[in-house]
This record gives C-alpha cells, sequence and structure tokens, in this order.
C-alpha cells in the first residue's frame, strides 16, 4: 500500500512539473559587460537614458582600455577610458570612447542599438526647437553633473545629458562643463578626414551644436539609439 502511495505522490509531481510554464525572457536591455539600461523617447526616436558604459564589444571582445595619456592620443583603433582613468567615474556616468570605438564593426551598443549619425542628432535638436534652445532641454538639471549655477537648463526632453568631460590630446579636461556625445558621420571635408561629427553641450550655454570639427582621437560620451 505504501508503495503504491509513493508511486502516485510521484506521478504527481512529475505532472506538476511538465506542467509548468517557461521562465519569461529577460528583456532588460543589456550591454555586453551586463550593464543595464532604460529608454527614452524624444519625438520619433527611442534612445537610451545613460552614457554607455560597456569595455567590451557585442561579440565579448574587450576594447582596448588606454591610461596613457600619449598612446590614447596617437591611437588609430577603438578605445575606452574612465575620466581620469577612475572607474568609479565610468561605473556611475558612463566611458568615454575615441570615434573609432564607435564605428567598429563588432559594435558596441546593445543589440537592437547604435550610435547615431549626425543627421539622426540633427533630428533630436530640431525636435526640440533647434541648436538655439535644445542643449538646456537636454541637460540635467541641479548642479551634481553640471558646474553651478546650470541655469536654463530644464532636461525637458528627459535626455538628462551630464557633464562627463572629454578627454583631448590624451588629457582629460572640462569635466562638468561639456557633455559631448559622438556621431558616426566623418567630416566631408576631404582635407578634414580626421575630424567627425559628435554632439556639444556646455555649461551655462542653451546652444546644442552637431559639429564636424572633433578629432577622432578625441574621448566622449556615447549615447545610443534605437535601431
Amino acid at each position: 500500500m505504501k508503495k503504491q502511495i509513493s508511486l502516485t505522490v510521484i506521478a504527481m509531481i512529475t505532472l506538476f512539473s511538465s506542467c509548468k510554464k517557461e521562465a519569461a525572457p529577460d528583456t532588460a536591455i543589456k550591454d555586453a559587460d551586463g550593464n543595464i539600461y532604460t529608454e527614452i523617447t524624444i519625438g520619433t526616436q527611442t534612445w537610451l537614458l545613460e552614457n554607455l558604459k560597456t569595455t567590451r564589444f557585442r561579440n565579448g571582445d574587450l576594447i582596448p582600455q588606454i591610461t596613457d595619456s600619449a598612446q590614447w592620443n596617437n591611437r588609430t583603433a577603438a578605445a575606452v577610458c574612465d575620466y581620469y582613468n577612475i572607474a568609479e567615474y565610468g561605473n556611475s556616468e558612463g566611458r568615454l570612447y575615441n570615434w573609432y570605438a564607435a564605428v567598429d564593426e563588432r559594435n558596441i551598443c546593445p543589440v537592437g542599438y547604435h550610435i547615431p549619425s549626425a543627421e539622426e542628432l540633427n533630428t533630436l535638436v530640431n525636435f526640440l526647437g533647434g541648436s538655439a534652445i535644445a542643449g538646456d532641454k537636454l541637460k540635467n538639471t541641479g548642479t551634481v553633473y553640471w558646474s553651478a549655477p546650470n541655469t536654463g537648463a530644464t532636461n525637458q526632453s528627459g535626455f538628462t545629458a551630464n557633464a562627463i568631460g572629454v578627454r583631448h590630446a590624451g588629457n582629460f579636461i572640462h569635466r562638468l562643463l561639456l557633455g559631448c556625445y559622438w556621431a558616426t558621420t566623418m567630416n566631408p571635408n576631404p582635407t578634414m578626414n580626421n575630424y567627425a561629427y559628435y554632439l556639444h553641450l556646455q555649461n551655462g550655454i542653451s546652444t546644442a551644436d552637431v559639429s564636424p570639427f572633433f578629432e577622432k582621437q578625441m574621448g566622449l560620451a556615447i549615447r545610443c539609439i534605437k535601431d
């Protein structure tokens, strides 16, 4: 009798197990390092709300992390760094990448997202009223991520741009003063093929300029846009 009951219990457990639903798929937006992002829709575009933090390409390859100033300045291949080479800045605010990392065919944005072209950046700026006023609508408010007084900044768009600084000639400069983001588009002038487009935001200035005049060796932030 006991044996019969045991067999019945086992059969019930097996039936219950076979009826369990499969685990729900992981829908979080993640880069190759597993950093999680959220997204925001602005006009017809959907952007990641955070600056890119990954140290790997989509295929798992490491992006070379260059700490030496001279090596960074002379590099013509992908590179990443943390501001002042302090990992805490990169982990909390996003990392700085040269343009070669931005256009590397191995991709650095999460799957389903890409680095914007100059045209896509201009679409964003124009939706927010044009270059003369869009900067205030893109910039985070307060004086944690922008130098005081940061007057004018409203973050009306929700983009929440922060002034994490840039790396120029291998040196770290303008933290809390500049928030600059790469575009994949090169300067169209053949005599200036070492320059590319970027979005320029500055403390105390309302403008948002999409300009083709940053050297590809510069270290800038990256915001990814949905495919």
